[in-house]
């Protein structure tokens, strides 16, 4: 298995006595992409900026096998001092012009030379032509080896380019797993078209069969369901099938389906 290029361990962070990071532990390795994921205040920016150094934490960062920590970060200050971005480095960078935000981005973007590249909500403000090229950009930079940690809401984007994801929730880590094994345990469905799809209906709720739509045949798969099964409880009950379309659910609904498990 390839070596962590960023280590994270235990985390913490409060402003006064509200806890914004709680136990953060995770691991980049290297050339994989990996997706921060939460809600909007759930704690990605504020693992990056302590990342970054900008902020003081309780825990333990490494990259490359060289501990950081608040204010002394050898690679980003070497790039900070280059960008002439020391008046600045330290306001919050929501006051920052357009330029000194571009600065930041380039600053993130090679802070290990650039073993390691942070990204945050990069396809922000990206029309779809830009997203495309940074998308593609990304993944070949991955093939030469550089490892991304990438946080996003437009989750499609982050579907298309993730391996490995790490899911965060009011400051703590709820779920560490792969792009592929999370979506295997998502919800799979088959939608077909018949010659007559209400009685269509009928014969997969009599074989017990989930139907989940009114205007559509779309039939819930169970684990132990295939496609082939569907078609054929159809056909053997004289009905013709003129379309088949399987999917699954997308990186955004298993998500949202997480969070609320998580909360409930």
């Amino acid at each position: 298995m390839a070596d962590a290029i960023l280590t994270v361990k235990h985390l913490n962070k409060s402003y006064g006595h509200q806890p914004v990071l709680r136990d953060v532990s995770f691991e980049c390795t290297q050339g994989r992409i990996v997706g921060l994921v939460g809600a909007n205040g759930a704690g990605k920016t504020t693992i990056m900026k302590a990342i970054l150094g900008l902020l003081s934490t309780d825990g333990e960062i490494q990259i490359a096998g060289e501990s950081m920590r608040f204010d002394h970060h050898p690679i980003l200050a070497t790039v900070v001092s280059a960008l002439n971005m020391t008046d600045y480095i330290h306001q919050k960078a929501r006051h920052y012009s357009l330029g000194m935000k571009q600065k930041l981005g380039v600053a993130l973007a090679f802070l290990n030379r650039p073993q390691l590249v942070i990204l945050d909500e990069p396809m922000n403000g990206l029309d779809p032509q830009g997203t495309k090229e940074l998308r593609d950009f990304i993944l070949k930079q991955k093939q030469v080896g550089v490892t991304f940690l990438i946080s996003s809401h437009i989750l499609s984007e982050l579907q298309k380019l993730a391996d490995d994801l790490v899911i965060i929730d009011h400051g703590k880590i709820i779920e560490k797993t792969t792009m592929t094994a999370l979506l295997t345990t998502t919800d799979h469905f088959v939608t077909v078209k018949t010659d007559h799809d209400g009685q269509a209906k009928a014969v997969l709720v009599a074989a017990g069969y989930q139907v989940v739509a009114d205007t559509v045949v779309k039939v819930h798969l169970a684990p132990d369901h295939q496609v082939a099964d569907v078609l054929h409880v159809l056909t053997s009950h004289g009905l013709t099938v003129r379309d088949v379309r399987h999917e699954a659910a997308d990186l955004e609904s298993t998500i949202l389906k997480l969070l609320a498990t998580t909360s409930a």
